[in-house]
C-alpha cells in the first residue's frame, strides 16, 4: 500500500510515465488473531504470572496501554494514588515504573518469556501485550462505555479506527440493530 500511494503520487507529479502497482489487487488480510481474555481469564492470566511482572500486564490488559506506552511512564507521572501499589520496589521520582532497572525500560521479549513459561505450567492460553489492548477494549464495551469515548482512551486519531476495530463487539449489530427502531417507536408511543 505504502508503494501504491508512493508511485500514485509520482504519476501525478510527472515523475514516472506508468504507475507498475496500477491495477494489483492486494491479497486480503487473513488470519488476524483478534484475542482478548473474558475478566476471569485475564485475573487468572495476572496471578499466574511471576509477582514482579503482575504491574506490567494488569496495567495492560485493565489500562489498555501500548508496548511503548508501557515502557514509558516514570513514578513522578503516575497519580498519587497509584503510586504505593506500582511503586513496591522502591522506585521514586523519574525511575522507571516498570524498568527492568530504574533507568532502563523492561525488555519485552523477557517479560513474555516469563509469562509464556508461567502461563504454561498454568494451563493458560498465552496472551500478548497488544492483545491486552483487546483485552481492554472488550471490557470497556461490555461495560457500556460508547466508542467515543473507548476512542479516545484508546487514543486512536479518530472514531473510526475504533469502530473499524472493534464494532463488530458493540451491542445493536446485526439482527438487534433492525429491530431497534421499532422498539424506539413502540416506547415513545406509549410514554
Amino acid at each position: 500500500m505504502p508503494l501504491r500511494a508512493i508511485l500514485r503520487r509520482a504519476l501525478s507529479l510527472g515523475q514516472v510515465a506508468v504507475n507498475p502497482c496500477s491495477g494489483i489487487e492486494a491479497p486480503a488480510v487473513r488470519g488476524r488473531r483478534e484475542r482478548f481474555a473474558s475478566p476471569t481469564e485475564a485475573a487468572a492470566l495476572i496471578a499466574a504470572v511471576p509477582e514482579r511482572d503482575r504491574a506490567i500486564w494488569a496495567t495492560a490488559m485493565y489500562g489498555g496501554l501500548r508496548r511503548g506506552e508501557l515502557r514509558a511512564p516514570r513514578v513522578e507521572d503516575i497519580d498519587p494514588f497509584l503510586v504505593a501499589s506500582l511503586t513496591a520496589s522502591g522506585r521514586a521520582g523519574s525511575d522507571r515504573i516498570f524498568g527492568s532497572t530504574a533507568s532502563r525500560p523492561f525488555a519485552g521479549e523477557r517479560l513474555s518469556e516469563r509469562a509464556d513459561k508461567a502461563w504454561g505450567a498454568a494451563g493458560l492460553d498465552r496472551i500478548t501485550l497488544h492483545e491486552c489492548r483487546h483485552t481492554f477494549a472488550s471490557s470497556m464495551i461490555a461495560a457500556g462505555v460508547n466508542a467515543k469515548a473507548l476512542s479516545t482512551f484508546m487514543g486512536h486519531a479518530n472514531i473510526s479506527i475504533t469502530l473499524d476495530r472493534y464494532g463488530h463487539l458493540m451491542p445493536g449489530s446485526g439482527a438487534e440493530a433492525a429491530g431497534m427502531p421499532d422498539s424506539y417507536r413502540v416506547k415513545r408511543r406509549a410514554s
